[in-house]
């Protein structure tokens, strides 16, 4: 089998996505997800705050059944008084799209948390000069997604700079027969691409470091 060097300097077999899954069933840090709603809120000068034609938050009109009509958009800099009178939050201006995602958080927190840290996947271009950089990992803030159709169809990118947490209802499987992962070697590599930005994704059991773990070990993490 060919073999690439790796951005810790070892030698891993060049296929990039696990072929035979282990615990199918179960979602695994390095898994490849579908469709998934990633937020993005520009910022120019001020956040855009929405407002009811009345000048109510619009979650003030959500709770007493409001829906549809208009809104009006205000600059937060002229809205001190409401945007921070009772802690409550507000409603701002954002964009939300659907996007691929490589699934960020260890495989432990996968099957017992909620909420999970994804990174959203976009095509790396044509730029041959950056694909291979991005193979060698020199960009810190992505993670080369290679081409694998018909599930990727050009080489992609995890962008680091906009990880979020999204709640696990919203994953959606790439294949409805099977999950589509990254292969153990390579997502021992995800985990030290950038350990300031992935802090906290490796698991430690009586000073074992678990990379990719399988279910059993999370039980056992879970009662030590």
């Amino acid at each position: 089998m060919r073999s690439n060097a790796s951005t810790l300097g070892e030698e891993i077999p060049e296929d990039f996505y696990d072929p035979v899954p282990l615990e199918p069933g179960l979602l695994y840090q390095g898994e490849i997800l579908a469709d998934v709603p990633i937020l993005s809120m520009p910022k120019p000068n001020a956040w855009q705050l929405l407002r009811t034609k009345s000048g109510r938050r619009v979650h003030d009109a959500l709770n007493h059944g409001g829906l549809g009509g208009l809104v009006k958009v205000l600059d937060s800099n002229l809205s001190t008084e409401q945007w921070y009178a009772d802690k409550l939050g507000d409603y701002a201006m954002a964009v939300l799209d659907k996007a691929p995602a490589l699934l960020l958080s260890q495989t432990c927190d996968v099957q017992n948390k909620d909420f999970l840290q994804i990174a959203p996947i976009f095509s790396a271009g044509s730029d041959s000069t950056y694909i291979e950089r991005l193979k060698k990992g020199e960009i810190l803030s992505a993670f080369w997604v290679k081409k694998h159709l018909p599930e990727i169809a050009e080489e992609s990118y995890a962008d680091l700079e906009l990880i979020q947490a999204v709640h696990k209802s919203y994953l959606r499987r790439i294949s409805q027969k099977q999950h589509f992962r990254m292969n153990a070697q390579r997502t021992r590599i995800l985990q030290s691409a950038s350990p300031v930005i992935l802090v906290g994704l490796t698991h430690s059991i009586r000073g074992r470091i678990w990379f990719h773990e399988p279910a059993h070990i999370c039980a056992l993490a879970a009662s030590t």
